[in-house]
């Protein structure tokens, strides 16, 4: 029975496992069994999991963003990073700082392409620093922020940096060097200091002790807005001091002479020397510039010749065409740089100092209390004061070198601080416009100077940025053939590349 049974197993037909046909249809196939759906559901789930990698990557990337410098800065310059004196600064932390750019992060970046690098260099600091946090305040919808600082003219986009109990208000104009466009008859913005500014800023609210300096005023003095505000962007604390009336401050490191319009009295150059001598302490510095029209000093020379110089009548002239900037004029040139000290900082000493009307220092002994900071080249010589309509030089009047600044120090036997005085030979070096110029080294050289004087050990020194990027010409013999390549080789390369692709897919 068992065989039989086997037998009719063995001869019933095997069952037919896919779909009958219908209707004389042809059976119709399993379609998740398909080769089709077997390749194209492996392709659709790397594609899924490479979105899911990707958008991984996107999210870590932008907390990064956030705490480390991910960005590489390929400008010339580094404009939008921060140069390596910051980033020093910013390591060396010990307390926390907050910088607070007054308006939305949009609508900062919508004032154009420096308050763009403006905003890059800000975010920067918290890169580099656990300590430092920067946050955008949008002053319209946070109406209570600037209700907290009353005693500040807060405004949009200006920036705050707070320390603990301390804040500096950097206004959003001490961000950028402008200039008068007399096409438009309007400030343009020539360089970006707000790597400067909120350095120093920074360096103010986490400095125990700020640096005083008094500007002396009460002589007619010429228009020291400028030299003010190089000074109080490199955290210097700087005050007005009338001197026919008050006596110069205790707690002053440096006093100021700017381009007085007469001479001193004896009232006012017995105060010099008492600051100066400090109760015979020292530790004091004096910065003397003297006009730019030759006027006749004889009681301030009569003072800084018990220092060893004077300045002499007349204004220097440089003939050293490679040495002036407008051949037109002797009187505006670029000064050698002479002692090392006060130069030292300099990056890029082919970018010299400006001076214009210099009035010319004498240095009555030689002494090594005495350095000469800046000179004329050899082919230069003195304006004299009565000099007739049409006056050209001869060779007799080439006396060149002239020196253009020196500084003398008196020290005290048993005291270890000393006293200086500087004098610079040309007002117009402080101006504005070649202080805020990336051309010429003004700002850069007198910061350090002053720094110097008052022997600042928390400093740091930058100079302003200028985004114009350089030309890059291409001659026609290269431009031809560029153009050739990029308009018709290449993309005929593409063409051929994919008919190939192509016809090979469609004759597998």
């Amino acid at each position: 029975m068992n065989l039989k049974k086997k037998e009719k197993e063995q001869a019933a037909p095997e069952k037919n496992l896919e779909p009958a046909a219908v209707a004389g249809k042809p059976a119709k196939k399993n379609i998740f069994k398909s080769r089709k759906f077997k390749y194209g559901g492996i392709a659709t789930v790397i594609t899924i999991l490479f979105i899911v990698v990707v958008i991984v990557i996107n999210m870590i990337m932008g907390v990064l963003d956030s705490k480390v410098v991910m960005e590489v800065d390929l400008t010339p310059n580094q404009v939008y990073g921060l140069t390596q004196e910051s980033i020093d600064f910013v390591q060396g932390l010990d307390k926390d700082v907050e910088i607070n750019i007054l308006n939305s992060k949009d609508s900062f970046e919508s004032g154009g392409q420096y308050y763009v690098q403006a905003a890059a260099i800000i975010e920067n600091y918290s890169k580099y620093s656990s300590r430092v946090t920067v946050n955008y305040v949008d002053l319209v919808k946070n109406p209570t922020f600037a209700a907290n600082y009353e005693d500040e003219n807060i405004a949009s986009n200006d920036v705050l940096i707070k320390c603990g109990e301390k804040h500096k208000l950097v206004k959003s104009s001490e961000l950028f060097n402008s200039e008068m466009s007399y096409s438009t008859f309007s400030y343009v913005v020539t360089s970006s200091k707000a790597e400067q500014s909120v350095t120093s800023a920074m360096v103010n609210v986490t400095s125990d002790e700020i640096t005083k300096v008094a500007i002396l005023t009460g002589y007619d003095e010429a228009d020291y807005s400028s030299l003010t505000s190089m000074l109080t962007s490199n955290n210097f604390d700087v005050q007005e001091v009338n001197i026919t009336t008050d006596e110069i401050p205790e707690d002053a490191k440096l006093a100021v002479i700017f381009a007085p319009g007469r001479d001193y009295d004896q009232s006012s150059l017995k105060k010099l020397d008492t600051f100066l001598s400090n109760n015979e302490k020292l530790g004091k510095s004096l910065v003397f510039v003297p006009n730019t029209q030759p006027d006749q000093i004889p009681e301030l020379n009569s003072f800084l010749e018990e220092w060893g110089m004077s300045v002499g009548s007349g204004v220097m002239f440089e003939l050293s065409t490679d040495h002036l900037y407008n051949n037109t004029t002797p009187f505006w040139s670029a000064a050698e740089y002479v002692d090392e000290d006060y130069s030292s900082v300099i990056t890029n000493k082919s970018i010299p100092v400006s001076v214009m009307q210099s009035r010319p220092i004498e240095i009555l002994k030689e002494s090594e209390s005495i350095k000469v900071l800046l000179e004329s080249t050899e082919n230069s010589g003195i304006y004299p004061v009565d000099a007739a309509e049409g006056w050209q030089p001869e060779e007799s009047d080439l006396t060149g070198p002239i020196t253009l600044a020196a500084v003398s120090t008196k020290q005290v036997s048993g005291v270890d601080d000393v006293s200086n005085v500087a004098v610079v030979g040309s007002a117009a070096a402080f101006a504005s416009s070649l202080l805020s110029s990336t051309s010429v080294n003004n700002s850069a050289y007198f910061i350090n100077m002053f720094n110097t004087l008052a022997e600042r050990e928390d400093t740091v020194l930058i100079e302003a940025k200028t985004l114009g990027g350089a030309t890059m010409s291409v001659t026609t013999n290269v431009s031809i053939p560029l153009g050739v390549v990029f308009t018709i080789v290449l993309p005929l390369l593409i063409l051929v590349t994919g008919l190939v692709i192509w016809i090979r897919r469609r004759n597998r």
